[in-house]
């Protein structure tokens, strides 16, 4: 998805308003870096026409507002009572299934299916990251505790072990989860199969994932549980869920250790009664709602699960009428299609043919209006490739470079993880991991969270994948944000 960003920027003034700020550099600080070089170079290109962001703003104000204004109330609210604000934003989440599940129970036709889903898709869609602002304002209290406790101590460091292993986190549940499930397992002598008990139940609550989560088209874990037994099965082969569980665990104290030392320090050191609880309550409730970050999109994928039950279902009455030859061809027309009444074999039949070829296609991080096209490839000096640090740590190993999550059971203990993203179907990889390499990302995009809370060095270096190879020895600096290559074995 790309965005047209340049009436935004014709203004020179604006320029780290838009860049160097909480969403655009922190979830991609390598492309804001690649932008502000490229508006460097051009800027009397770029600064010598007039912006048109004002009429833009005005034709965009209005549908903002009914987003907008919502979500100003959750944060207020949020803010008062964080708390409180957790369980409601749980609550109202959980309302928005419920009542998609009673619209598509009352839908018959095609046409009422393909209704709900254009009426439902783009209002929860944004209704569910607004239920996200109830517990946003507590997503940087960490930073907020720091600053308060810095005017007392000396070293404020050890306030970060706050971010390991925060419970209500439905990522890392998630991974723990399926590591239980391994050592259940084992334990019983049995074996990874979708009527063992411990899968049942795995599947029953995660099995609307997959590993392209925002792909309707893509079959869910449920439908085809394989990557999810293969998982189990690789984790129960070498035992590493127990050292995964002893971490994760090992962790979640170290936490809750952390928040009573700050409370320690600071009364040692002269802070008021009143300080010192504000900084604990910051920490407290930083853990009590962080993990929540990752609860709209769980959600939002749950939604998608029944759009896609619907679109199967679309699929199915079309291939009675004999306008489609299987009812997986459903994911491969658009809605205008199915209303048309026409055949639509050959339609299928190129739509498929596109998919394959732009599978392949790699996106550059920045392109322009005269054709050119800017990866942001890394810049590699005495050996050693540069990029952002976003989980700490140093470790050195053996590369392991995936395309895809499936791909998972290649991966052997210890190996250090090299691909161009990751999504939480990633997420029971990494207790097998030393560390981890991405093309994009940020400090608090998925893989970096996910890392730092399983206490994996990783780092963001562009176009990684294309400078190292499987079985390569490298080591990872996620304090220096490097990669330097130790050779091959």
């Amino acid at each position: 998805m790309f965005i047209d960003m340049t009436d935004l920027l014709r203004d020179e003034r604006r320029w780290e308003d838009v860049i160097i700020n909480d969403v655009f550099s922190d979830q991609e600080p390598v492309t804001a870096e690649a932008l502000l070089q490229f508006l460097a170079r051009n800027r009397d290109e770029i600064t010598s026409h007039r912006s048109r962001m004002i009429p833009w703003l005005i034709r965009k104000l209005i549908p903002c507002l009914r987003i907008a204004l919502p979500m100003g109330i959750n944060w207020l609210y949020g803010t008062l009572f964080p708390l409180r604000a957790r369980a409601k934003a749980m609550r109202e989440w959980e309302q928005g299934i419920e009542q998609l599940l009673q619209d598509r129970d009352a839908a018959d036709t095609i046409e009422e299916k393909l209704q709900i889903i254009e009426d439902h898709v783009g209002e929860f869609t944004m209704s569910g990251f607004a239920i996200l602002s109830l517990v946003a304002p507590s997503f940087d209290n960490v930073e907020r505790a720091q600053v308060i406790a810095g005017s007392y101590l000396t070293d404020t460091t050890d306030l970060q072990r706050v971010k390991q292993a925060v419970p209500h986190n439905i990522t890392t549940e998630m991974g723990v989860e399926l590591m239980e499930a391994a050592r259940s397992l084992v334990e019983r002598g049995a074996e990874p199969d979708p009527g063992e008990r411990e899968v049942a139940e795995f599947l029953q609550k995660y099995g609307h994932k997959s590993n392209e989560d925002m792909d309707v088209g893509v079959p869910r874990w449920a439908g085809d549980p394989g990557y999810v037994c293969d998982l189990i099965r690789s984790q129960m082969a070498d035992q590493s869920y127990e050292r995964g569980l002893r971490s994760f665990y090992r962790k979640a104290e170290e936490a809750e250790a952390a928040i009573e030392r700050a409370g320690e320090a600071l009364r040692r050191a002269g802070a008021s009664r009143r300080v010192t609880r504000k900084v604990v309550h910051l920490l407290r409730t930083y853990r009590e709602t962080f993990g929540l970050r990752e609860r709209s999109k769980f959600v939002l994928t749950r939604m998608y699960q029944v759009h896609r039950e619907m679109l199967w279902d679309v699929g199915e009455e079309l291939v009675a009428q004999g306008r489609l030859d299987h009812a997986v061809d459903v994911f491969f027309i658009r809605f205008a299609d199915v209303r048309s009444d026409e055949p639509l074999h050959e339609t299928v039949r190129e739509n498929r043919r596109r998919h394959a070829r732009y599978v392949g296609l790699s996106a550059p991080r920045i392109m322009t209006s005269t054709g050119e096209c800017i990866y942001a490839a890394a810049e590699e000096s005495d050996g050693a490739l540069t990029g952002v640090p976003v989980s700490a740590g140093v470790y050195e190993g053996e590369a392991r470079v995936l395309d895809s999550p499936e791909q998972g059971a290649e991966l052997r203990k210890g190996e250090i993880l090299v691909t161009r993203a990751t999504s939480p179907a990633w997420t029971p990889l990494f207790v097998s991991l030393g560390a981890i390499v991405m093309e994009t990302g940020g400090p608090i995009s998925h893989g970096s969270v996910v890392a730092r809370e399983y206490g994996i060095p990783a780092v963001i270096v562009p176009e990684v994948t294309n400078r190292i190879r499987t079985g390569d020895r490298i080591r990872v600096d996620g304090d220096a944000g490097a990669i330097e290559r130790l050779g091959a074995e």
